[in-house]
């Protein structure tokens, strides 16, 4: 959970700073739970994400695109055996007109491999932590 309700943990396993070298990070006050915040600027535009909830079995989050497309989302925390499974869920609109949809699917196919990679690292970044805590 701290990995993932601190904003501030996120450029540990985030792979958007390795995707867009452009991109740079401001997180704000409070950065961790309930209201925390975050901005990013890049070369393809901007944006903001807050956390707006957070339960045992989720984090929920709102992000806005170039101050235009608002996104929901939510990493989901399912037990199973001894791990704990983790998926992320993006709900959107794109309002761009006539070109809107194929907008939308090459975004949707961005993300999806973007939201893939990341929790990939995510796995990754705690399998590291929990084998460097038992040494």
């Amino acid at each position: 959970m701290p990995y993932i309700n601190n904003l501030s943990n996120w450029q540990v396993w985030s792979p958007w700073e390795k995707l867009d070298p452009s991109i740079e990070f401001t997180v704000a006050k409070p950065s961790a739970g309930v209201g925390a915040h975050l901005f990013w600027q890049s070369k393809w535009g901007m944006g903001e994400m807050t956390i707006t909830s957070i339960s045992r079995s989720s984090t929920k989050f709102n992000i806005l695109f170039n101050n235009e497309h608002i996104v929901t989302g939510a990493l989901t925390f399912t037990q199973e055996q001894n791990k704990t499974l983790v998926s992320c869920e993006l709900n959107g609109e794109v309002t761009t007109p006539i070109i809107g949809g194929y907008l939308a699917l090459f975004s949707q196919y961005i993300l999806n491999n973007t939201v893939a990679l990341g929790l990939n690292n995510l796995r990754t970044t705690l399998q590291l932590h929990i084998k460097n805590s038992e040494n």
